[in-house]
């Protein structure tokens, strides 16, 4: 690119950047110089609050005011890559009226732009499915370090390498994952750009606001969310390393006559999922697992009061957060043994201390279903008002925006009926009259 063709691109930016009413600070055109320089990755690893994903989404909009531009905006769900195609969305709206009629949002958001050939589209990083076939000149990754690492290896590397697109991943850190070791590979590269910006460094963020959210966290809180470090131990509810010993594929199982089980139901609220779990009182395994969605209500009663018949009428513990109280009540007339459970404050941060706890000792078992393990990994613990950034009185536990926990709280809703911290071998089970005497004593 010559100087007279640098001098009309940065024109059309300042036009651009008119016509939709925002223009960046200086580090965020530190991220578009790179990007106009022929950086082929950029790896942004930013602070709460710090605008990338603005700043993203109009290298997006750039691209798709090209001829012959095919974007995908890429996050672990369609909820959030809506995000970044929500700025865009509100930008053609205003600086592009005419092109609004372009703006699809099913079966996933889309925005074509007929006169140029280009287009923009949504894809969520846990439908690997949908990540195939098309070919790419740009590819938008949001909260990265939350993907399953051939995400980027096996779908998105190969969608941008016949066209020589681009790839810009944002994301806030989590420990020192793949996408820890790709963004020191970005660092490296002749053709890379990674930078890390922690929250501070954006002009909206306010100073007296670094001050008393770094007094009011945990040390290591903190630098993660807002200094955007990669911390080798990073905060999280459960380590990787104690889900991985604790999942075995051979621990479903069907019933058997001489255990007794417990079963936790997390019941669907809008978009979320029923799911069931029921764990073995004796060996603390996971037996049985399933999850369901859009079914009517009388379908999930029906469901719970099955599984707890086939289990040896084991008791069930549910959600009694919004439906579940009149739930609980059918299934007692259903002669289904049930005790609600309230997700309120300190409630919720007992019941997931407990599940915490069994997970560390090792004292439960997990079959290797990919929903779970995902959703165990990605669960966290926050200690600030989204809204505010004030500090909250009691954790808030939940997954990240936009991701499910429904598989956690059936999980941890089971746990809870356990009596027991210990695990026994189901091996060494001898049946004798006097062992099934003492299970049904010890394990009821």
């Amino acid at each position: 690119m010559n100087k007279d063709e640098k001098e009309i691109f940065k024109l059309s930016d300042e036009k651009l950047q008119e016509a939709i009413g925002w223009k960046p600070y200086d580090a965020q055109q530190e991220i578009i110089d790179a990007y106009d320089s022929g950086a082929k990755d950029i790896r942004l690893v930013c602070g709460v609050r710090w605008g990338k994903t603005m700043l993203v989404a109009y290298l997006a909009l750039r691209e798709w005011l090209k001829t012959d531009r095919h974007i995908w905006i890429v996050a672990p769900n369609y909820d959030l890559s809506k995000k970044v195609f929500n700025y865009i969305k509100i930008w053609i709206e205003d600086a592009f009226p005419k092109s609004s009629k372009f703006i699809s949002k099913n079966p996933v958001p889309r925005i074509e732009n007929p006169k140029k050939r280009s287009w923009i589209e949504c894809k969520s990083a846990d439908s690997k499915k949908s990540l195939s076939g098309e070919e790419l000149d740009l590819a938008i990754g949001d909260e990265v370090a939350w993907w399953d690492k051939d995400v980027h290896q096996r779908y998105l590397r190969a969608r941008v390498s016949s066209r020589e697109g681009k790839t810009v991943y944002i994301s806030t850190p989590r420990g020192q994952n793949w996408f820890y070791d790709d963004f020191l590979r970005c660092k490296q590269k002749s053709n890379g750009y990674a930078v890390r910006k922690p929250s501070k460094s954006s002009p909206y963020f306010k100073e007296e606001w670094w001050e008393d959210i770094r007094e009011e966290l945990p040390t290591d809180i903190f630098n993660q969310e807002y200094r955007a470090q990669f911390l080798e131990n990073a905060a999280s509810v459960f380590p990787n390393e104690d889900i991985r010993k604790i999942t075995n594929e051979d621990c479903l199982s069907d019933p058997k006559k001489d255990r007794r089980y417990v079963l936790g139901v997390d019941l669907a609220k809008y978009r979320d999922w029923t799911v069931v779990t029921i764990i073995d009182k004796y060996s603390h395994e996971v037996v049985y697992w399933d999850r369901w969605q859009k079914e009517n209500w009388s379908y999930t009663k029906d469901k719970i009061a099955e599984l707890s018949k086939r289990y040896n009428h084991c008791k069930v513990y549910i959600d009694s957060t919004g439906v579940g109280d009149p739930i609980s009540d059918e299934l007692s007339e259903k002669k289904v043994l049930t005790e609600n459970f309230n997700f309120s404050g300190k409630n919720k941060e007992q019941l997931i201390k407990k599940l915490r706890l069994y997970i560390e000792n090792h004292s439960i078992i997990i079959p290797p279903v990919d929903e779970l393990i995902t959703e165990l990994q990605s669960y966290s613990k926050r200690m600030t008002s989204k809204n505010t950034g004030r500090m909250l009185k009691n954790p808030y536990y939940s997954a990240p925006e936009g991701m499910h926990d429904d598989a956690v709280e059936s999980l941890a809703l089971a746990v809870w009926g356990l009596t027991s911290s210990k695990r026994r071998n189901p091996k060494k089970l001898v049946n004798t009259q006097k062992t099934k005497k003492k299970l049904s004593q010890n394990y009821r």
